[in-house]
């Protein structure tokens, strides 16, 4: 008998996605493009009433990394936090269901995260983001990264610069 092999992903994109309708594909889209592809993608559907969840659903069906949840209207919070107890990757990244992504986005946030640092792997990386068209965001790839070093019973973070 055969056995299934899975890849775990690298990173867990986490989307929380209410009343989105109007962004989520352009969103999603730009998720597909990405030249890194060890990815999934958890969207938390915060009880949406436009087209969001249909949109979803779509998606869904398009890409197996795509995955959908359905909840009641929580809050944006406890939707990131409902994501990442279904995350499988070694990383989370968050990113909002009206920003759309350079097609680098996720494949400079893993050369920063390999990167020999000293043998210390970053707990932490930022990307920033400039407005665009309105009220449309993208996010850019300007990555720093950060580290939580165990200082008695607190930490210290650590920045890049």
């Amino acid at each position: 008998m055969g056995h299934l092999i899975m890849s775990i992903p690298f990173v867990t994109v986490i989307i929380p996605v209410y009343e989105a309708e109007r962004y989520l594909s352009a969103c999603l889209e730009s998720l597909l493009r990405q030249d890194f592809h060890s990815w999934e993608c958890i969207c938390i559907d915060d009880g949406s009433h436009d087209g969001s969840t249909s949109i979803l659903q779509s998606y869904v069906c398009k890409d197996t990394r795509i995955k959908c949840v359905c909840q009641r209207n929580v809050g944006v919070s406890s939707t990131r936090n409902r994501g990442i107890l279904y995350a499988l990757g070694r990383y989370i990244a968050f990113i909002d269901a009206d920003d759309w992504i350079s097609n680098n986005y996720l494949s400079a946030f893993e050369s920063v995260a390999v990167s020999d640092r000293d043998g210390a792997w970053p707990n932490l990386l930022i990307g920033s983001v400039k407005r665009v068209l309105g009220d449309i965001r993208t996010i850019c790839v300007d990555v720093k990264y950060s580290r939580v070093s165990e200082v008695g019973s607190g930490g210290t973070l650590e920045d890049s610069d």
